[in-house]
């Protein structure tokens, strides 16, 4: 025995029996497998015989761990080896080599392990399969290792692939049980891992089963659509967000399988998308999911409304009216959240007026006010901001971003409406959730027949107005828009000058005088609060004042008879006892903040006349109109002040007020605390930029895109990615910067990541150009990709494999119009291939040159002389054989096919 055979033992064998099982295995077969293979099938029989053995041994050794309460593996990570060995030999002699050839998947293992001249056994083939199926479906309470070894290893892969061989040549009902409860034993990320891989095989009737079982795998797991976005998306590798991978889900969720029904396939796709969707800690999963709702909807719009918005309004709505328990209210919630990060305003706006648009929010300001008054502890913690601001940012997105404006003065009129008639919103004290619940018909009737105290009536209801009218402002507050402010104020002050039940509210009932009061408390609050963005904007003030000052004196000139009227009755109503309590507290509270409504004119152009001479310019008419009024009602008070400014001789605004007015909207966006709101800042930059404005420049809008790259939202990042594709083709300064971090050489994980997304701008900017990829900058961007390639000892592998990505998307994109560079991409490529074999990790880099040579092979490109036809096969042919990396030598095969078909001779 030489030195190296007696390293390979550990120092101290062990006497336990899995021990001994090892040195058994090393004995009779591991060290012997040259004689042994003469006879296969026998070599076979013995190391299934060997795999039995061990997963009792390995049961019995785990039940021991147990019950020692020790978390010690059963099997060594020394004894590993052993097992991999076992393995790899089962794989090549009892599958691989049993398969028929066009069956045959890429080998993980050397081809010199495999036997030369042996003809396929499917006896062989189905003892194997069969062995390896009874120790996947073996049912045990206990942990079982080596299951886990052959379900996360090569085992599982090539154990269904032979089965899957029996079904297609050798057909039985037995097969076809096995290899479906073969599937059903794997974790669903595995399965698509596996199906993309065999899909490579040359059987038609195999390719199509396995082509089938990929296409509807997302719908047959609960999970599907989260793995097939794992999968695809490569999330457990790496956490940014790809958009060209992101459209391929799209595209593989859109696409119905023919072997499904549509009913059926929406009826399992679009559940899973409403999961995902109320998974906010799962970002990129939101963005992806928001995408295909997205490509659905473009597509056709029922779809979405039917198997996903009704689902949201049967609880938004409670219709049909049931009760709904704290998860399901969430995960409405938290589905309207991600849905206010989807780009399409169309899709919005009919998930906002599929039912009924005022309603919708309606509902969602009762819940936040609910929450307000109701759940006094923070169920997502302390530290947490309450849950009911995150429902008013709720309405603030949808607010916003479809410029509901009007919606804020429908909520004024109905902030006490706060009661659903036959269903509620309740706390679990427990959890501090809430959920909905169906109003008891006893209790309801109870509660109407008991009597209640009138002056307790009252001091609820003044309660309940001020808690409303607080929350109303927070919501204009977190708005934090002027003009939907502005808006408000004047709306619910017309209301309140027009109506006539402030004149006789000791002749209506509690509530008709609580809404005047109501109205009052909104206009203190608001002139309080918001007085500078109310006259910011002075011309539609003017207007409105105009309108009221005649109704306003009309009204004073009728409220001295009505002050005789009231006390005459007040006087009558001094016996009547407690019943009038409420009433008569209600209406002290009136008088005592009710103003003069005229007073409350000349308080709002007192506020209005200190605004700017320049901003009062083109208001000066309606000045004299006012002035005209209030003197003609004998009202001289704001004349002095009209005059001063109707004489002014400042210069009129300028023209661009109104790109003014936009950047300072797109300003305020960019410095809010939601995602979407942010986003719409960037997008209002990029609309400035587009439309030429002189207002902002495109350097700064470029800073202020690089500044939101950095953000690990993905919604907010990949708007980012498009909107500096965009400032590329409209500013050649964008581009050269952005082309220079691209250069970049340093290795820190931040610099890393932004410059991996500027590689995603570029993706985006060559897309957008299409055939006008061409000329200086197509040049410029080329040549820096070329020089990243050819950088492999200094910079990160990522990186590279970013310019090389960008390379094949130029190629693709116009072959012709960087016709000249095509010679340094091929001399790149064949570098990669023939240099870098032996670096740790070169292997993708080596994958991404031969998708590079695919994509050249398909483009409109003309290979250089010294890059012929015969070089690129002698190239692939010893890639083919050569190489460590299974995958590198199944694509340089592929190839190699499409050469000798002869189809693409013509790029040579």
């Amino acid at each position: 025995m030489s030195v190296s055979d007696i390293l390979k033992y550990p120092q101290n064998v062990g006497s336990t029996p899995l021990d001994s099982f090892f040195q058994d295995l090393e004995a009779k077969i591991l060290s012997k497998t040259g004689s042994l293979k003469a006879d296969n099938q026998r070599f076979v029989s013995q190391l299934l015989h060997y795999l039995r053995k061990l997963h009792s041994l390995t049961l019995d050794e785990q039940a021991e761990l147990n019950a020692k309460g020790s978390d010690l593996l059963p099997i060594s990570l020394h004894d590993m080896k052993y097992v991999e060995n076992l393995i790899a030999l089962l794989i090549i002699h009892g599958i691989y080599v049993n398969l028929p050839t066009d069956f045959q998947a890429p080998l993980q293992f050397s081809k010199d392990e495999v036997p030369s001249s042996y003809k396929s056994d499917f006896s062989t083939l189905e003892l194997v399969c069969t062995t390896i199926h009874s120790i996947l479906l073996q049912n045990s309470d206990q942990k079982d290792y080596v299951r886990s070894i052959i379900l996360k290893g090569p085992l599982f892969m090539n154990s269904y692939l032979g089965l899957l061989t029996l079904c297609v040549e050798m057909p039985s009902s037995e097969h076809e049980k096995m290899l479906q409860e073969l599937e059903n034993v794997q974790q669903s990320y595995e399965l698509f891992e596996m199906y993309t891989f065999l899909v490579q095989i040359r059987n038609a009737d195999a390719k199509a089963r396995l082509l089938t079982q990929l296409g509807t795998l997302a719908v047959r797991r609960n999970n599907g659509v989260l793995s097939l976005i794992d999968f695809i998306m490569g999330v457990r590798e790496d956490e940014q967000v790809d958009l060209e991978k992101m459209n391929k889900v799209a595209q593989l969720l859109v696409a119905k399988p023919k072997s499904t029904s549509s009913s059926q396939y929406f009826s399992s796709l679009f559940p899973q998308i409403y999961d995902g969707l109320s998974m906010l800690n799962r970002p990129i999963v939101v963005s992806c999911l928001n995408n295909v709702v997205t490509t659905f909807f473009l597509k056709n719009q029922k779809i979405v409304k039917d198997f996903l918005f009704q689902k949201l309004y049967k609880v938004i709505f409670n219709e049909p009216i049931r009760d709904h328990c704290a998860k399901e209210l969430n995960d409405t919630n938290n589905v309207l959240i991600s849905l206010t990060k989807n780009s399409c305003n169309d899709l919005l706006q009919n998930l906002v007026g599929g039912v009924d648009k005022k309603l919708f929010y309606l509902n969602l300001w009762t819940y936040a006010l609910f929450l307000k008054r109701n759940q006094k502890l923070n169920p997502l913690g302390q530290e947490n901001r309450p849950y009911y601001e995150v429902i008013l940012t709720l309405l603030k997105s949808f607010v916003v971003l479809l410029q509901d404006n009007e919606i804020l003065t429908y909520l004024s009129m109905n902030l006490l409406n706060y009661r659903h008639e036959k269903w509620e919103y309740c706390i679990d004290f427990e959890t501090q959730l809430a959920y909905i619940a169906l109003r008891s018909e006893e209790i309801e009737l109870r509660a109407r027949k008991e009597w209640k105290d009138p002056l307790a009536e009252a001091n609820e209801m003044f309660t309940s107005i001020d808690e409303a009218v607080d929350l109303f402002v927070q919501l204009l507050r977190i708005i934090n828009k002027e003009e939907m402010v502005k808006d408000v104020f004047l709306a619910v002050l017309a209301r309140w000058v027009k109506t006539d039940r402030h004149n006789d509210a000791a002749l209506g009932d509690i509530h008709s005088s609580a809404l005047v009061l109501l109205d009052l408390k909104i206009l203190e609050k608001l002139h309080n609060e918001f007085t500078t963005d109310i006259v910011k904007k002075p011309t539609d003030i003017l207007q409105l004042l105009i309108e009221l000052i005649d109704f306003c004196s009309d009204e004073e000139r009728q409220q001295d008879s009505d002050d005789e009227e009231r006390s005459e009755k007040d006087s009558d109503d001094e016996d009547g006892g407690g019943e009038n309590e409420g009433d008569h507290k209600i209406e002290a509270q009136l008088q005592s903040a009710q103003p003069s409504a005229l007073d409350m004119m000349i308080q709002l152009l007192k506020s209005v006349l200190p605004t700017p001479a320049a901003k009062l310019e083109s208001s000066k008419i309606s000045l004299r109109i006012i002035d005209a009024k209030l003197l003609k009602h004998g009202n001289n008070s704001m004349h002095k002040a009209i005059t001063d400014v109707i004489e002014s001789k400042e210069s009129a605004a300028a023209d661009n007020d109104a790109d003014d007015d936009f950047l300072h909207e797109a300003m305020v966006n960019l410095s809010d605390q939601s995602a979407p709101i942010e986003v719409l800042g960037l997008t209002q930059l990029i609309q400035l930029i587009q439309k030429k404005s002189s207002v902002v420049t495109p350097t700064t809008v470029t800073q202020w895109h690089i500044q939101f790259l950095k953000s690990k939202d993905p919604y907010i990042y990949l708007t980012a990615i498009k909107g500096l594709s965009i400032l590329c083709e409209c500013d050649e300064r964008t581009f050269d910067r952005l082309l220079s971090m691209y250069a970049g050489t340093k290795k820190s994980n931040n610099i890393l990541d932004d410059i991996l997304k500027i590689g995603e701008v570029f993706t985006n900017y060559i897309q957008h150009q299409n055939e006008m990829f061409q000329g200086p900058q197509a040049h410029k961007l080329i040549d820096t990709c070329l020089i990243k390639v050819r950088r492999r000892d200094e910079i990160d592998d990522r990186l590279r494999m970013s310019a090389i990505s960008l390379l094949g998307t130029g190629v693709q994109t116009n072959a012709r119009g960087i016709q000249d560079r095509i010679g340094d991409i091929l001399d790149c490529s064949f570098g990669i291939l023939q240099m870098e074999t032996k670096a740790k990790g070169s292997f993708v880099v080596r994958r991404a040159a031969l998708h590079l040579i695919h994509d050249l092979l398909y483009s409109a490109a003309t290979f250089p002389s010294q890059y012929n036809r015969a070089k690129l096969v002698t190239l692939l042919e010893y890639t083919r054989e050569k190489d460590h990396d299974m995958l590198v030598r199944d694509q340089s095969a592929q190839l190699l096919s499409i050469l000798n078909s002869g189809e693409y001779s013509r790029t040579f």
